[in-house]
C-alpha cells in the first residue's frame, strides 16, 4: 500500500524563532527514515534560501514565494506549491515558511489548503516554533484557531517546539495557565554557540556535518548529542511517537 504524501509546515511567529533549524531537523529525520529521493524541501521565501542551500545536491528543492500579501498572488503561490508537490511525488515535503506566513498563508488554510490536501490524499503536519515572548504564544493560538495549525487532524499532527536556545522554556509565556494548545509539545535543545556557528557555515545534512573534519572531536560529540535530542521532533512525525 502506497503511503500518503506528508507535508510538514515549519511555522512560527516571525523570523529568528528557529523555523529554519526545525525544518533542517525534519529533513534530516526524513532522509534517515525514507531516503533522500523521497524528500522535498520548499523554501517559502525565495530571497532566503538557507535550508534549500544547505541540502542542495542532497534532496530536491523548490523556492515558492508564500509571503505574497496580495490575496490572489497568495492563492497562486498555494496552487504552485501543490503543483510541485504532485510533480515531485515525494513521500515527505518540508515547507520552511516565511516570516509573514501568519498574515499571508494562515488565512488560506481552512478554505483552500485543507480541501486541496484532502482531495489529493495529502496529510498535513505543522510544527510551530515558540519563543519566550507572549506574542509567540498568541501567534500559535491564532494559527490554531483559524490558520495552518487548525487544519491538522488529528491534533497529533501539530507540534509546538519550544526553542531553548532563546531561553529557559519553563519561563516562556507559553507555560502560562491560559495556554489552549491542543497538540503536543517538544523542545529544541540549546546548542553551544561555537558549534552552532560552525554548523551554520557548513552545507549538507546535519548528520553529515556531525562527522565533518571541520569540527573538532569534542564539537562533533556535542553536535551528535544535540542531534539525538533534536530528532525527537522527526520521530514524532515519522515514527508516531507521542511526546509528553
Amino acid at each position: 500500500m502506497t503511503q500518503k504524501t506528508k507535508i510538514i509546515f515549519s511555522h512560527g511567529e516571525k523570523g529568528g524563532v528557529g523555523k529554519s533549524l526545525i525544518a533542517s531537523v525534519l529533513i534530516d529525520s526524513a532522509i534517515n527514515k525514507f531516503g533522500a529521493d523521497q524528500v522535498l524541501v520548499v523554501e517559502g521565501d525565495p530571497g532566503i534560501r538557507d535550508v534549500a542551500d544547505r541540502y542542495r545536491g542532497h534532496v530536491r528543492g523548490e523556492a515558492i514565494p508564500l509571503n505574497r500579501p496580495d490575496p490572489m498572488a497568495a492563492q497562486d503561490a498555494v496552487s504552485h506549491l501543490f503543483d510541485r508537490v504532485t510533480a515531485h511525488a515525494a513521500q515527505v515535503v518540508v515547507v520552511n515558511l516565511p516570516s509573514a506566513a501568519g498574515e499571508t498563508l494562515d488565512p488560506l488554510a481552512p478554505d483552500l489548503i485543507a480541501p486541496a490536501a484532502e482531495a489529493m490524499g495529502i496529510e498535513i503536519g505543522v510544527t510551530f516554533a515558540v519563543g519566550p515572548g507572549v506574542e509567540s504564544a498568541r501567534a500559535a493560538q491564532r494559527s490554531q484557531e483559524s490558520g495552518l495549525v487548525s487544519i491538522t487532524y488529528p491534533t497529533s499532527h501539530r507540534l509546538a517546539v519550544l526553542n531553548a536556545h532563546l531561553g529557559t522554556p519553563s519561563r516562556f509565556a507559553w507555560r502560562r495557565e491560559d495556554n489552549a494548545w491542543e497538540g503536543h509539545e517538544s523542545t529544541l535543545p540549546p546548542l553551544l554557540e561555537r558549534v552552532a556557528s560552525k554548523m551554520r557555515s557548513i552545507p549538507g545534512p546535519l548528520s553529515v556535518i556531525a562527522e565533518s573534519d571541520d569540527l573538532q572531536i569534542v564539537e562533533r560529540i556535542i553536535l551528535w548529542k544535540w542531534l539525538k535530542e533534536a530528532n525527537e521532533i522527526g520521530r514524532f512525525f515519522f515514527d508516531g511517537e507521542v511526546l509528553e
